[in-house]
Parts: structure tokens; sequence; C-alpha cells
């Protein structure tokens, strides 16, 4: 496994080449400090409801704060999705903006994608920089000033990213005890679940229900134990393919009769353009299919696929000027 955390040392004088601000990204063997303690917030679960309204830890992506009431402690979240759905894009999203904008020191555990990928995809999001160009090195000198600052901010918060592949649950759950021991932290990101292994050696096809179940009911218990929102990525059958219109289905969870279970909330990520290009073009659906403790049901979110971003979905009907200008518009034609 690789833990990295940003170095403070590097120093960003103009013209400093990208390679060379990348290698400010530094990779132990072992679990290090990711910065010096800081003061800890009080703990969400004391606070009353906050600016936005609720009581959890606020997203900031409104609609789905509207409808889970945040992202709250003790929570087994399942985020839900076909491969290039976006659903490691949205995952990374939740860390960022509980991380950068709450303040709360957060855990990924990546399974699929190597700590360096992710950092890569952390930087593009933040500085609204295409992940292509920072690669290649071909920018310009906003998207480097982007860059820098965006780095600058990332040093001041807690995000451990932990990319041991084939991680044991009996293994996540003690590194997540022993992060949460030494960092305190309150959010924790795994991607994705059929990726984690059981805690036995056995994986043939008719065990893996089993180990599914063993795998969901203890991230379940972990959460609990820690007192934290856990959010899990997981991957949706090939059944969704050969549906019309290709919208995915709680039971397209594969080996999903443990997950619902366990699960306080089933989230699955759908994009109508991944199949059709002019469908929907830059729009993606968030279908809430199970929520334990309040409705269900689907938000419309944007999606800017060459920075990974999603962000909310203001229709134009509902802008105030819009608005303004229907209502004239209509009353035009409104009989005295």
């Amino acid at each position: 496994a690789q833990f990295f955390q940003i170095s403070q040392d590097n120093q960003h004088a103009p013209g400093l080449a990208i390679k060379d601000l990348l290698s400010g990204l530094k990779a132990e063997s072992q679990l290090p400090f990711l910065k010096e303690l800081q003061e800890r917030q009080q703990k969400y679960k004391e606070r009353g409801p906050n600016d936005l309204g609720i009581t959890g830890i606020p997203t900031h992506f409104l609609d789905i704060d509207k409808m889970l009431n945040g992202f709250n402690n003790s929570n087994l979240m399942i985020l839900a999705a076909r491969p290039a759905m976006g659903k490691s894009a949205i995952a990374l999203n939740f860390a960022e903006n509980l991380c950068f904008k709450n303040n709360i020191p957060t855990a990924i555990f990546s399974l699929e994608m190597s700590a360096s990928q992710l950092l890569h995809r952390l930087i593009s999001s933040q500085a609204e920089v295409e992940s292509e160009k920072i690669l290649n090195g071909s920018l310009s000198g906003n998207e480097y000033q982007r860059i820098v600052s965006t780095v600058n901010m990332m040093q001041k918060h807690t995000l451990i990213i932990d990319d041991q592949s084939g991680l044991k649950i009996t293994d996540l759950r003690a590194r997540a005890r022993r992060l949460k021991e030494a960092y305190n932290i309150g959010f924790i990101v795994i991607d994705y679940l059929q990726l984690v292994a059981g805690s036995g050696n056995m994986r043939s096809q008719e065990n893996r229900q089993n180990e599914i179940a063993e795998i969901s009911r203890m991230l379940k218990n972990l959460a609990r134990e820690l007192n934290i929102p856990i959010l899990c990525a997981a991957q949706l059958s090939r059944k969704v393919e050969e549906r019309q219109g290709h919208r995915p289905m709680m039971s397209d969870l594969r080996e999903s009769g443990s997950i619902e279970a366990d699960a306080d909330i089933i989230m699955m990520l759908f994009r109508r353009d991944y199949y059709d290009k002019y469908d929907k073009p830059g729009l993606a659906e968030l279908i809430v299919a199970k929520n334990r403790h309040g409705p269900v049901g689907d938000i419309t979110l944007t999606f800017r696929k060459e920075v990974g971003q999603f962000a909310n979905y203001t229709p134009v009907h509902s802008q105030p000027e819009a608005a303004k200008a229907n209502k004239e518009a209509f009353s035009a034609f409104s009989p005295e």
C-alpha cells in the first residue's frame, strides 16, 4: 500500500515544470503523518442543523443534501453503476467536498486506481484543468497557477489514500481503525466493493455471495463503530446492458441481497449520454433507490467528463431571471 502526502517543501517558482510540481507527491511504505495534527472540528453529531437546513454532513450537492439530509454518521452508503459511468469520479467528488469544504479528515481506500492516478484526478477536478493536460504538461499560465493554488490548498487538509489492491475486509477494518485513532477521520470512501476480499481464502463463485454478505455486514458495523459515514462504490451487473433504456435497478447490484439489507442508502448513477451522446449530454441521474430514513427519488446533476466533476444542476426555468421572463411572457397571453 502507498499512503500519499503532498510535500510542503516545493517552492513553486514561475516556470516550474509540471512534472517537478507533481514530484512533490511523496509515497511511503508505512503510515505517515499526512500533516501536523490540527485542531479537530467539533463532531457533526453534536451540532444542530447547519446553514443548509440539514443535520448531517453537507455534501454541497444541494438536491442530494435535501433528500438524504446530508451524510449521516453510522450510515453505510452504496454508490453503484456500470463501468465508465462515473462512479469513481462522483465518489471522489464527495471526498473532495467533505475534506476540502468541510475540513473533515477523509480516507480513501482505492482498490482499483493507484494513489498517483487518484491524485491526478483530484487536482484536475479541483483546479478544473483537464487531466490529459496535467499529464502531458501542455498548460497555459492560468491553468498552471490554478494547479499550484490547488496543491497549496490540499496541503491544508487531511486526505489519506490507501491504494492497496486485493485488500481483505479484516485488513481494511484494521487500517480504518488506525486512521480513526491517528487522524480522527470523519469519512471513508471505498472504491470498490467487489474488489474487497473476504476474510477467508475461498474465492469460488459459489462462495462469493457469502463473502459479499460478510463484507457488507462488516462495513455497516464499521460505520457504526467509528460513528462516521462510509461510502462504498459498487458495480452493477450486465443485466443493465440487456434492458431497454439501460436504466439501473436495485436488483442489478451484483450479489445484491445482503447489500440491500445492510446499506442505509443505495444510490445508482446513470448517464444517458454514455449510450447515446445526443441523449441529455452532460447530465447524469443519481437514483436514490433506498433511503432508510427518508425519501427516495431521482436527482439530476451536471457532469464535466474532461475534469471528472459532477455539480449541482439548475434547470433554466428555475432560475430567477428565467422565471420572471416566463411569468411576463405568459401574462401577456392571459385573459383579463
